[in-house]
């Protein structure tokens, strides 16, 4: 560089071309404005988690009911095919809305309605699912656990499971899947996985049975 005829002997205090920080440390602009869960879900896990979700355990339940109150097998069966329908439009506006805004907050809206109502009523939503529907939803499929764990032990039609020994069971099976969530997502994903493969070969047994059932 020369400068009045003379020719400068020093070098400059920072070399060109890329900034000291971005060749020391690159820096990712965007975890400033954004927190996610980290990702540590696969494939797998995740169509074991939605498959698991949709065959829940009330459809262990449910279905004597529908024959009861619908009269018939076939109006039964036309409710099932109604209701699944419901259900796959919701699945499908899930879909749309899990494309659109790909963003940690639960499987219960909390994203969704943040990105479209604002912040306050995502946090009722948020609480209303945690202290409300969440809870209840759980003690209810817990419940309904324990009853058919008790149940081979009481053959007999008018002796049901004690009350106390169903509500004892229920919360410990809540208990041990809580601690399994809190502690490792690798065991919730193979418990998970394990109970969607148990719900699903339930359901493959009941369903041959009954068309065996149906060609006798």
């Amino acid at each position: 560089m020369a400068e009045n005829g003379f020719q400068s002997e020093t070098s400059p205090l920072l070399p060109k071309g890329p900034s000291i920080q971005q060749d020391v440390l690159p820096v990712d602009r965007t975890w400033t404005s954004t927190v996610e869960l980290k990702k540590r879900l696969g494939l797998s896990n995740g169509v074991s988690m939605i498959v698991g979700t949709i065959v829940g355990a009330g459809i262990f339940v449910s279905p004597a009911g529908v024959i009861r109150y619908a009269g018939s097998i076939g109006l039964a069966l036309v409710v099932w095919v109604l209701t699944g329908l419901v259900c796959l439009i919701s699945a499908l506006c899930y879909t749309e809305l899990g494309t659109m805004i790909p963003k940690s907050g639960g499987d219960y809206d909390y994203a969704y309605i943040l990105a479209a109502f604002g912040p306050f009523p995502a946090f009722l939503q948020l609480w209303t699912m945690l202290v409300i529907v969440k809870p209840a939803g759980n003690a209810i499929v817990a419940l309904t656990f324990a009853n058919y764990v008790l149940r081979p032990f009481y053959d007999d039609v008018d002796c049901h499971p004690p009350s106390s020994a169903v509500m004892l069971i229920a919360a410990l099976v809540l208990c041990l899947l809580t601690f399994i969530n809190c502690y490792n997502v690798k065991w919730a994903t193979f418990v998970q996985d394990s109970l969607m493969f148990a719900k699903v070969i339930a359901l493959v047994i009941i369903v041959i049975a009954g068309f065996v059932h149906l060609a006798q």
